[in-house]
């Protein structure tokens, strides 16, 4: 038995994606339709977990993860009679290369730079950047 269920794309969520990930977060994202004004009731399902999320505010942080561990989210939407429209998106966390914070090593006062020390990485750790943020004051 085939039925057409087109009619409810117009009201269902598009590209379910993934905006971050970080060592115990991951923030996913989706588009809700412009012609769609209704409150839509979203359920995110991952880890034998799931979460409840009004479809209109198109972004939920997920937290409390563990580091370098692949998670599939599962996203359903509630009530469009077609049992649950899911969509699915698959991501590793971050892993723990930092055991402890940088450290200051030296100011230069006569000039704005900091030198830093680092703490050591693993070696099969597979890094393509870093980001630092420095907050002054």
């Amino acid at each position: 038995m085939y039925e057409n269920y087109s009619h409810l794309s117009s009201v269902f969520i598009k590209n379910f994606g993934v905006k971050a990930v970080m060592k115990t977060s991951v923030l996913l994202t989706w588009e809700v339709p412009e012609a769609y004004k209704s409150e839509i009731q979203l359920k995110i399902l991952y880890n034998h977990q799931n979460v409840e999320v009004q479809g209109i505010l198109k972004k939920k942080l997920i937290t409390h993860l563990q580091p370098d561990t692949y998670y599939t989210f599962m996203l359903m939407s509630h009530g469009t009679g077609a049992g649950g429209l899911q969509q699915q998106v698959s991501i590793r966390t971050a892993p723990n290369l930092l055991s402890v914070k940088p450290t200051q090593y030296q100011h230069y006062v006569d000039e704005d730079r900091v030198a830093i020390n680092l703490p050591e990485v693993p070696t099969e750790a597979h890094v393509r950047s870093v980001l630092f943020v420095w907050k002054t004051g």
